[in-house]
């Protein structure tokens, strides 16, 4: 097998010599996982920034991916990203996205293992209902499966049928995807958590991540913020502050895709979402299941404070035992 960083930098919105830099700094700071793909544009500036490095090649892993228009010529697209790499070899070559020809398109980067071109396989964007349909077609497990992944969109259930197939979890956008990074960075109680161990919200989200066993790719062009998200590995969340980021968070995640929650008289965007006192909230997409009048009063370890939530189908019955073993919650029917 082959080593994998738990954490590395992800290059989605990175381009040209901000790109470069970027990956420079990640490597600088002790960062040796580097995220790019063929549609972001820019595996040739994260090539030339591992040139003007003092790294050995083989202390960096690299992980790019085939877009869906590819897939009809996977093997021309593995050259092609050889090339730009410059690499000699790919660590990680992931599908991107579900698409028309993925099997086929994964067929051919199986026999470009073993042809010695790539080390490792996985899947981007793909779920349960995909993954139950994909996995039995193949003959090299994916070592990894990148989704979104970060507390305003937790993916618990996804996660844990992952990780059951024996198979490692990377999020990417761990800091808020979709447009979610500056509601969560600027979220009263991560900031509260972060004071108390001395860090940024971020690096909590991060921590978070790493002790839910989920790799991890944050993207900046900020050095400091660089140098930050490496910057976690001396300190660990109690299993308080985790359980209350669960449940603190979750309610949001049960919106699933209609990405707002109601409390009595108003409805929240996503993105506008502030912790309020005693809040009952009610998921308008799972309206039938809300009714069956599931809750949580869950005290938090940092503020004091306590927040009531509703949760959906087996979210609760999940969670519940771990959840008040940690924290002063109950769970019971509201009225």
């Amino acid at each position: 097998g082959y080593k994998m960083p738990i954490i590395g930098i992800g290059t989605y919105s990175l381009h040209g010599k901000a790109c470069a830099e970027a990956v420079g700094a990640a490597l600088k700071n002790g960062c040796r996982m580097i995220d790019t793909a063929s549609f972001y544009g820019n595996e040739k500036n994260v090539a030339e920034a591992i040139r003007k490095s003092e790294v050995p090649r083989k202390e960096i892993f690299i992980a790019t991916k085939l877009y869906p228009n590819q897939f009809f010529q996977a093997e021309k697209a593995i050259e092609q990203a050889l090339e730009r790499l410059g690499s000699g070899y790919i660590d990680l070559m992931l599908l991107h996205h579900p698409g028309e020809n993925d099997k086929k398109a994964y067929k051919v980067m199986e026999q470009a293992v073993k042809d010695g071109k790539i080390n490792s396989l996985g899947l981007s964007n793909y779920y349960i209902k995909e993954l139950e349909f994909f996995l039995p077609q193949i003959e090299i497990k994916p070592v990894v499966v990148q989704n979104e992944i970060h507390p305003y969109y937790q993916e618990t259930d996804v996660v844990a049928y992952i990780q059951r197939q024996g198979i490692a979890v990377e999020g990417w956008y761990p800091l808020g995807g979709r447009g979610y990074t500056e509601a969560l960075l600027n979220n009263k109680e991560l900031a509260a958590i972060g004071a108390k161990y001395g860090k940024t919200a971020a690096q909590v989200i991060l921590r978070w991540n790493l002790q839910r066993n989920i790799i991890v790719i944050p993207g900046s062009q900020n050095p400091k913020h660089i140098k930050e998200n490496m910057d976690i590995f001396d300190f660990s969340l109690t299993q308080a502050v985790l359980a209350i980021l669960i449940a603190g968070m979750a309610v949001l995640t049960a919106c699933g895709n209609n990405n707002t929650v109601k409390n009595d008289d108003n409805v929240y965007k996503y993105s506008d979402y502030e912790y309020k006192d005693e809040a009952q909230f009610y998921m308008k997409k799972n309206a039938a299941a809300a009714e069956k009048g599931y809750y949580y009063l869950a005290k938090s370890p940092v503020s004091s404070e306590e927040y009531k939530f509703m949760f959906y189908y087996d979210m609760v019955n999940a969670n519940s035992v771990a959840l008040c073993s940690n924290v002063n919650c109950t769970h019971d029917n509201a009225e």
